[in-house]
């Protein structure tokens, strides 16, 4: 299996985490846009980072989301599998979520990965 190396890879939740925290599901809210800023700065490395876009949301729901993050900009490659092949579970460096939402460290790593 040809798997690529990279330094950091982020699994990165859409729901509380890219949104407002107080919208009730299936609605999204507002993104929260201090972190549409970090996650734009992830997809400035692509040979060292790829973020994953990890989330519950499926058909339709998804498909929001995904349409939502594009008029922001923002395409992830990798949706709810891994980049790395063959795993059916998402195998990441870093995850963070509503629950974990560590932005300070996030932005700190991707500030090791640009030296």
């Amino acid at each position: 299996m040809n798997q690529k190396k990279y330094k950091l890879v982020v699994a990165i939740d859409f729901d509380g985490t890219l949104t407002d925290p107080k919208a009730v599901w299936p609605n999204t809210g507002a993104f929260q846009q201090d972190k549409l800023e970090i996650l734009r700065a992830l997809f400035k490395y692509p040979d060292q980072v790829v973020p994953v876009l990890w989330t519950c949301r499926r058909g339709k729901y998804l498909r929001e989301a995904k349409r939502l993050l594009k008029k922001e900009g923002i395409v992830f490659k990798y949706v709810n599998k891994s980049p790395l092949g063959g795993h059916p579970k998402i195998i990441a460096s870093l995850y963070i979520d509503d629950k974990n939402a560590d932005w300070n460290m996030l932005a700190e790593k991707i500030r090791t990965v640009k030296n």
